[in-house]
């Protein structure tokens, strides 16, 4: 139970529209549709989610809830967690 608790934190941390994280979401979440071979749309059919916030989503212009986020890893069929680790360690990057 506590794991969860600290990923809902994680989860308030990234989406928050002060935080420069939100692009890392987007692009961990290109990442892995990607690696598994899919188009939006088809994300968008499995996640019961509207392509345009898949899109949205990926280029950082919204802040998706943790349910919205939980269909978009559902319909690309990951743990909502992979996504969230993968763009935390996106953030920690250093930019150049």
């Amino acid at each position: 139970m506590a794991l969860r608790g600290q990923k809902r934190l994680a989860w308030r941390t990234l989406s928050s529209p002060l935080k420069s994280e939100r692009p890392h979401l987007g692009e961990a979440v290109r990442f892995f549709r990607g690696y598994a071979g899919l188009t939006q749309e088809e994300v968008a059919d499995k996640g019961d989610v509207h392509v345009t916030w898949i899109s949205h989503v990926e280029r950082g212009k919204v802040n998706p809830t943790y349910g919205t986020m939980e269909k978009i890893a559902m319909g690309i069929g990951v743990s909502h967690d992979h996504i969230l680790d993968l763009a935390a360690a996106l953030a920690e990057i250093p930019k150049r």
